[in-house]
């Protein structure tokens, strides 16, 4: 997908909360401009394990009216990274990033804010 200037990023900071072993929740905010939020159709959310190599992988989309995502299938007890991009017909913009820990055990986290990059 074609990153483009033209499309506003979702705007932060992004928050993390209900951490667990495998899961956590991120939320964040429509881009700052009315006009530009109502072009957004989709959030595009990717994970990464981190790293000096981090690989990026798809997790999923959010609809334009949710800004929430529960990530899954994390693996206890490691860094993880997250972006999240807003999309339009123009292409996504620059991504929202942040990071954060899984739990090795235990009851969730909250709240979280995520580091920035």
């Amino acid at each position: 997908m074609y990153v483009s200037a033209s499309v506003p990023a979702p705007a932060g900071p992004l928050h993390i909360s209900c951490v667990t072993t495998n899961s956590a929740s991120i939320g964040w905010y429509k881009p700052h401009s009315s006009a530009a939020a109502s072009r957004v159709r989709r959030y595009v959310i990717e994970k990464s394990e981190g790293g000096k190599h981090a690989v990026w992988i798809l997790c999923g989309y959010s609809s334009s009216n949710s800004e929430v995502y529960r990530l899954t299938h994390l693996t206890g007890g490691k860094q993880w990274m997250v972006r999240v991009y807003a999309e339009n017909e123009d292409g996504r913009s620059e991504p929202l990033e942040g990071s954060f820990m899984t739990k090795k055990g235990g009851l969730c986290l909250s709240p979280v804010y995520a580091a920035f990059h």
